[in-house]
């Protein structure tokens, strides 16, 4: 059997997980107090998560924020990166670059830029929102290829939207429908809240966490023949502790290890004096 992650359209598990983790990694910055104070995650939190196919570790994926200067303004880069290792570096090297950049006023994407190298395969595209317009700009920088696409007031591109819904959290029992921008098309995705439960992480004890499903019309960011579950901490920061991928062939994982940065040595809260 290959060791190689199912792919589904643009992006294989790996990547998969990687986009659905609400949570951001970066250096703390001097960033204007009034900017950050209007953000409701600290810039400068850093992730990493250590990701699994079946029982075998496979990979690492990191997330971080960054302020950043665009066109005169200050802005706010989401940055993702994912990389295979050990035996499916050999057989399946995968390594994966996201970049959002968003308007902290409005936390809606200016600029999305995803760079996908995951076996033979390599892509490089490039999107433009204009809000005002309702149009997004698509470019594969890899093939020259252009396109002008349609969007909502609200459409976010999937990086930026994991950290938008960090700003609320999600409720049990409770379904939500969003639009997002995946490769060159807007598509449709549903998240339910499904139980709350305590995970418990190697790395930080026993965290209360919602179990989140999400669901989508399209295989760009969640495989088809499976399923996907997050489980997003209780408290208000909203991070993404444990990721799954359900596939016919096998389960993909995705642990969070490492939380660095502002507010670091307070997540999370210990219940009960046990960590």
């Amino acid at each position: 059997m290959s060791m190689a992650p199912e792919r589904a359209g643009g992006l294989p598990i790996l990547g998969a997980i990687l986009l659905c983790a609400l949570s951001c990694r970066g250096a703390a910055t001097n960033a204007p107090p009034e900017a950050a104070g209007a953000l409701w995650f600290p810039v400068g939190e850093s992730m990493e998560y250590r990701l699994y196919w079946g029982v075998i570790p496979v990979g690492t994926a990191k997330l971080w924020t960054e302020w950043v200067e665009k066109d005169g303004r200050r802005c706010v880069a989401l940055k993702g990166e994912a990389e295979s290792n050990g035996v499916l570096k050999h057989i399946f090297p995968v390594h994966d670059e996201v970049t959002s950049i968003v308007d902290p006023a409005t936390f809606l994407p200016l600029l999305y830029e995803q760079k996908l190298r995951e076996g033979r395969h390599f892509r490089h595209d490039r999107f433009v929102f204009d809000h005002v317009r309702c149009k997004a700009g698509w470019t594969s920088v890899a093939t020259s290829k252009r396109r002008e696409i349609d969007i909502d007031m609200e459409t976010r591109d999937v990086l930026s939207f994991t950290y938008f819904m960090r700003k609320s959290g999600f409720e049990e029992g409770k379904t939500e429908l969003f639009r997002v921008v995946v490769d060159e098309k807007v598509y449709d995705l549903e998240l339910s809240g499904l139980v709350s439960e305590q995970v418990r992480l190697d790395d930080f004890g026993k965290v209360g966490a919602l179990k989140i499903e999400p669901r989508a019309k399209f295989g760009g960011v969640f495989t088809r023949g499976g399923r996907v579950l997050l489980w997003v901490s209780d408290d208000p920061r909203h991070i993404c502790v444990r990721m799954v991928g359900l596939l016919p062939v096998a389960t993909a994982k995705g642990i969070l290890t490492s939380l660095k940065g502002p507010g670091s040595s307070e997540w999370p809260r210990p219940r009960g004096g046990a960590k």
